[in-house]
């Protein structure tokens, strides 16, 4: 059961070869709901991935865990989006960089 991944796609974009085998089988009416059905869902996906992302700016000027919910949406899309991830990455790696400036770690 060996898995592919697709150049140049996003890494939630992963297709075994049962579910290859399973789609060329079955009837086209089969087929065209499937690919429907994921395309919905990615859609709701990146929609909900901009709303985090929307609504995590307004948490910056409004009450709330603005940082928090920026990057729950760039989590979201991480998965969608390549430019996404690597913002995610280097915002990772930023904190690292604050985390060890503020707090030191002590040679034992």
């Amino acid at each position: 059961m060996a898995s592919r991944i697709v150049i140049g796609t996003s890494r939630a974009q992963v297709f075994s070869e049962t579910a290859d085998v399973a789609l060329s089988g079955g009837s086209g009416a089969a087929k065209m709901l499937i690919k429907t059905i994921n395309q919905a869902k990615r859609i709701l996906r990146i929609v909900f991935g901009f709303t985090l992302l929307v609504l995590g700016v307004a948490m910056f000027v409004t009450p709330g865990p603005g940082w928090l919910t920026v990057l729950l949406g760039l989590g979201v899309l991480a998965a969608e989006f390549v430019w996404a991830r690597r913002l995610l990455d280097r915002l990772k790696q930023e904190g690292a960089r604050l985390r060890d400036t503020v707090f030191p770690r002590r040679a034992a």
